[in-house]
């Protein structure tokens, strides 16, 4: 990459590095994997591209981070997801979708449920706003709050 003098190249060569570290850890299950391409894709998404999405690098990014263990730096790339130029909705919220489904698998159910109960907050596409709501419906169960599902089932 650092020969390369033409940059859309070199960050074209960048995500093909950040993919095969992604891929490599998809095949071998390994934690170190993920957390190369993570690095990776953070250090692509800081350079100027035209052809290149943000929002995908984004998505890819958050993805490595749970994958590789890292639910905390996966949820305050989420949190800061508002200040970053090119991060398209869906790409977001996608991520936030992996994130909280990791929460989950992960046994924070508790965390997952307040983490989506202010998600439902914010201006969704009808979609997605549904999916979240069903979720939400489904973690109050999980979490303890079995009171609050007629009421959210209702809003579903």
């Amino acid at each position: 990459r650092g020969v390369l003098s033409d940059s859309e190249q070199r960050t074209e060569l960048g995500v093909l590095l950040a993919d095969c570290y992604f891929r490599a850890g998809l095949q071998s299950n390994d934690p170190g994997d993920f957390r190369n391409a993570a690095d990776a894709y953070r250090i692509v998404m800081g350079e100027k591209s035209t052809r290149i999405s943000k929002g995908l690098l984004f998505y890819q990014r958050v993805l490595a981070e749970i994958r590789s263990g890292q639910l905390s730096e996966a949820r305050l790339l989420l949190d800061e997801s508002s200040s970053l130029a090119g991060v398209d909705a869906t790409n977001r919220w996608k991520a936030e979708w992996s994130l909280v489904k990791a929460m989950e698998a992960s046994g924070q159910i508790e965390a997952a449920f307040d983490r989506i109960s202010s998600l439902v907050q914010n201006d969704l596409p009808a979609d997605l706003l549904l999916r979240f709501r069903w979720l939400l419906a489904r973690f109050s169960i999980d979490s303890g709050k079995p009171e609050m599902n007629v009421a959210l089932c209702a809003e579903v």
